[in-house]
């Protein structure tokens, strides 16, 4: 299922103008929320990470970008206006990657 949907996902960014790769990326992070939700269920307080990634990131921005693709790239444009901001939001995501394996590794 993952593997369909980055590809319809590639194929309308490529082929279709109107930014419905985004609307599937939208939909690819609902089902993310819920496999990550799914791999931390009877591990609290371990999955409490996972339930505010899950529930924090993915939902949130996956049905906000879902419902309005100019969002997206007027979110993008605004990151990517200045280094500081795109420095700043992937020293974030590489430090809640960092926490999510740290997290995983510690449950095994």
């Amino acid at each position: 299922m993952l593997a369909v949907f980055t590809v319809a996902s590639l194929a309308t960014f490529k082929y279709l103008p109107d930014l419905l790769a985004i609307r599937a990326l939208g939909v690819l992070m609902m089902f993310l929320a819920r496999h990550v939700l799914d791999a931390g269920y009877t591990h609290l307080p371990y999955s409490l990470l996972a339930a505010s990634v899950s529930y924090g990131l993915l939902v949130l921005f996956g049905l906000w970008w879902a419902s309005s693709p100019p969002a997206f790239a007027r979110q993008c444009d605004w990151i990517l206006a200045a280094t500081f901001r795109h420095r700043l939001l992937g020293a974030l995501l590489a430090g809640l990657g960092v926490a999510c394996v740290y997290q995983a590794l510690h449950l095994a």
